[in-house]
């Protein structure tokens, strides 16, 4: 007897299409677009699949095999979200507040889904289990190999799954590098904005743009203007860790009993601290945590609402971030004493659609061949730009009172598209600093530092 025939002959085809090709399905077609790692949840799920698939009651083996799809497929979409998957109350509250079925491409997943559980419930019962010891031997080396598959197509580097850096990572931030801190007696308030999804672009067309709405030579009429780049790591909780306690760290784990953040330092020198967020006050417990880090007052989209700013829709509904801006104008220009706010914009979570409360359902940036190839990029574009305009008119107001302005990105755009993704500088994020120079002090552009340039000593 040939033994190659043998082995071959002893080769579970049906089994790893059943057990090990159908509970991965969502890893395998998105290798050639997201490509988020998934080793360890195929080593959990394939070991499981060996034990599940052996069961004698058919009715159990499929209801095991359409759980370990749904168990892939929401760990899969936990790391991209940056959501840990056993924290149950935070995967709950993201079910409840985001809207999947708004965006054309969570709809086709979804449809996906719902056509790879049928066919589950109908093919893998009908598989025969596995017979004799090399048959098992063969399952788990396909495992195995699967994984190493997925090690070999999966993105090799995406920070924003990257939740945090090796341990002795410096803290980098555009608060460390511009040295923002309260200034007693300086009577100017302070703004931050932390903008959802503003990257560093790479290609010329890209970098044209950018430049046109956030290296704007008027500011300089007014503002000692300073730009550069930031390192970042992980999701938008990690960039307002990042920024505002200068720390690489999760807030879910954080220590926020003794914590030493940004607006505790303004809230002691005298500022007023507000946080403002055009999303649900629950999402990541923002309601909890910022009022440990120095927040008095905050401001969520209910709030904004009441207050008549428009109902923005998207994946993440809430209110328009261009209907933030002048309730944060008339903060400043009412205040009485100086004022810290801190603005985390909402609007640009991708996937960006078109819609005409956005203002994205007709794109008229860059050249039509860009518009044409790149449609998703534009509309996430028309959106910072939309953005940029509210926050220039906001500070070019001849009533606007001085203020120094602090704009920076969380993190690159988490595209799923990985060809469109690396159309941004992995690992990086832009910031603006503006500092008033005063109604009596002449205008230098000499002062200014007008150039994104990466951190001393990084490429």
């Amino acid at each position: 007897m040939n033994p190659d025939k043998s082995i071959l002959a002893d080769i579970p085809w049906r089994w790893m299409a059943c057990w090990l090709l159908l509970p991965n399905i969502a890893v395998v077609l998105l290798w050639p677009l997201v490509g988020v790692p998934m080793q360890a949840a195929i080593l959990v799920s394939g070991g499981l699949a060996l034990i599940f698939s052996q069961l004698p009651w058919q009715p159990l083996r499929r209801i095991c095999a359409v759980f370990l799809f749904i168990f892939v497929t929401t760990i899969y979409v936990c790391k991209l979200f940056a959501i840990p998957p056993l924290r149950f109350s935070m995967v709950a509250q993201f079910l409840s507040d985001v809207r999947p079925f708004r965006s054309p491409e969570y709809m086709a997943a979804i449809a996906v889904g719902l056509v790879v559980i049928g066919a589950i419930a109908w093919i893998v019962p009908k598989a025969p289990r596995l017979k004799g010891h090399m048959q098992v031997v063969l399952a788990a080396a396909a495992v195995l190999m699967f994984i190493n598959l997925d090690a070999a197509l999966a993105t090799p580097k995406r920070t924003t799954a990257q939740k945090l850096p090796p341990a002795g990572t410096p803290i980098d931030s555009a608060v460390i590098q511009t040295g923002l801190q309260p200034v007693k007696g300086s009577g100017r308030h302070v703004l931050v904005i932390l903008v959802e999804a503003l990257g560093v672009p790479a290609p010329a067309e890209e970098r044209s743009l950018f430049s046109a709405d956030w290296d704007r030579p008027e500011w300089r009429s007014r503002n000692e203007v300073t730009t550069g780049t930031s390192r970042y790591f992980g999701s938008t909780t990690n960039g307002e860790m990042r920024e505002l306690c200068g720390k690489w760290a999760d807030y879910s784990t954080y220590d926020f009993d003794n914590a030493d953040c940004l607006p505790q330092h303004f809230r002691n020198a005298g500022y007023e601290t507000t946080a403002i967020h055009a999303f649900s006050s629950k999402f990541f417990d923002r309601e909890t945590w910022y009022p440990k880090i120095g927040f008095e007052n905050m401001v969520f989209s209910s709030d904004l609402k009441s207050n008549g700013a428009r109902a923005c829709p998207g994946v993440f509904p809430g209110a328009c971030d261009v209907d933030v801006v002048p309730v944060i104008a008339d903060r400043l220009k009412q205040a009485k004493s100086p004022q810290f706010v801190y603005w985390l914009t909402l609007n640009t979570h991708v996937p960006v659609g078109a819609d005409t409360a956005l203002g994205t359902q007709k794109c008229t940036l860059g050249s039509a061949n860009w518009r044409y190839d790149y449609p998703p990029l534009c509309r996430l574009y028309q959106l910072h730009h939309n953005l940029a305009e509210g926050i220039s008119g906001m500070i070019m107001a001849e009533d606007f009172p001085e203020t120094d302005i602090l704009i920076v990105g969380d993190h690159r755009p988490p595209i799923f598209d990985r060809y469109e993704l690396a159309r941004f500088k992995d690992g990086l994020v832009p910031w603006v600093y503006l500092k008033a120079r005063g109604r009596s002090e002449a205008s230098d552009a000499a002062l200014d530092r007008v150039a994104f340039v990466s951190p001393v000593g990084k490429p």
